[in-house]
């Protein structure tokens, strides 16, 4: 093998190392879901929405948990050595209250606007909710899952699994939290929704079950508290062997979501089809899709690590912050999608240069919001 192509193929490449011990090849895959999730938020018929809707059986949210994971595994082994356990769930439960509290504060604020302004809260609330005490109540409780705010409950229960995580890897107990987690997705998936709890809304069932969706974060969380360990093991594998393998994985799932897409959901009822629909569920988190995420978002993280300077040079003025302030980002990403659904969604006429140059649009506001740290004093970052 050329020395060139060595260099780029090792373990730990140079732009991993530096940005103050940040992982910056995390930061920027993270970054790119922050732009596809804003994307895929803002409806109407765009260029965009073709490449990022139906394309893949990956979407933004599995690539946030795929981030989130690596990085509280890494920073979690890193704090133990420093602090002990207790500092691991100081830090993890301070943080699931912090999100608790963005969650109720998003959900009462557009819940409030959906109640007081009939239609503006769409596509978050299609229709008001029934009273502002179960508007509340809910909130507070969490039990209100409403499109696009759904996603921080599933990220507080996964802080406060935090401390457990970190107390079996700890004691070198990880295959009975990974057992532990296969087995509670798998009943999950059998019996659909059998462990998770029913939210007040969505027809009683959650769009991020908890139960599904923390394998794929405990997987990842054990990865990044163990990723020294497993770049050593993993040293004797040929890179250009996991790669095309995660490649062909990926192209090959890739030609199957496309064809997904032109089928729709026929003919559903046949058992073929019901079980392929099953296997490839993104609320329960198929199999299939388990195998889509695992080949896909390794293979990307290492591209954005083998890619190095150059990609950060093109992509890191934009991805990069994005990446770094996820949250505020999401945050703010919110009034956003409310105020295009409102006034800019109605006025497309159904142009698709129209609704992609709008997207850009939002996409390139965000960017300059976070570079800018607006309202950074009162916004989580």
């Amino acid at each position: 093998m050329p020395p060139e192509v060595a260099r780029l193929l090792t373990p730990e490449p140079a732009l991993a190392r530096r940005s103050g011990g940040r992982d910056r090849s995390l930061d920027m895959l993270r970054g790119a879901a922050v732009v596809v999730m804003v994307v895929d938020h803002l409806v109407g018929h765009s260029w965009l929405h073709q490449a990022t809707l139906g394309t893949l059986y990956v979407t933004a949210a599995e690539g946030f948990v795929f981030c989130s994971g690596l990085a509280l595994g890494q920073r979690c082994a890193q704090r133990l050595a420093r602090s002990g356990l207790g500092g691991v769930a100081t830090a993890a439960w301070r943080r699931a209250l912090l999100l608790w509290g963005c969650a109720s504060v998003l959900l009462v604020a557009v819940g409030t606007l959906a109640w007081a302004v009939p239609g503006a809260g769409r596509p978050v609330f299609e229709a008001p909710p029934p009273g502002l005490l179960q508007l509340w109540v809910g909130a507070l409780t969490l039990q209100l899952a409403p499109p696009l705010l759904d996603i921080l409950p599933m990220y507080v229960g996964f802080l406060a699994l935090t401390p457990f995580l970190a107390a079996l890897a700890a004691r070198g107990a990880w295959p009975i939290a990974l057992g532990l987690s296969a087995l509670a997705w798998g009943v999950n998936w059998l019996e659909p929704y059998a462990l998770s709890t029913p939210p007040l809304d969505r027809d009683g069932r959650t769009y991020f079950p908890l139960a599904s969706w923390q394998v794929l974060f405990v997987v990842t969380f054990l990865a990044g508290w163990h990723r020294e360990q497993l770049t050593r093991a993993w040293a004797w594998v040929p890179p250009v062997g996991w790669a095309l393998s995660g490649g062909l994985i990926t192209v090959a799932l890739a030609v199957a979501a496309g064809h997904d897409a032109t089928l729709g959901a026929w003919p559903a009822t046949s058992p073929e089809r019901a079980s392929w629909l099953a296997a490839t569920d993104r609320s329960l988190l198929g199999p299939l899709r388990l195998m889509a995420v695992a080949a896909f978002f390794p293979l990307a993280w290492r591209g954005l690590e083998v890619g190095g300077e150059r990609l950060a040079a093109w992509l890191g003025p934009a991805l990069l912050p994005l990446g770094r302030h996820a949250l505020y980002a999401y945050l703010m990403h919110i009034p956003l999608v409310l105020g295009w659904t409102a006034w800019v969604a109605p006025r497309l006429g159904g142009q698709a240069w129209l609704a992609t140059l709008g997207q850009l649009a939002v996409v390139a506001a965000l960017i300059a919001m976070v570079r800018r740290r607006w309202l950074f004093t009162w916004v989580p970052s």
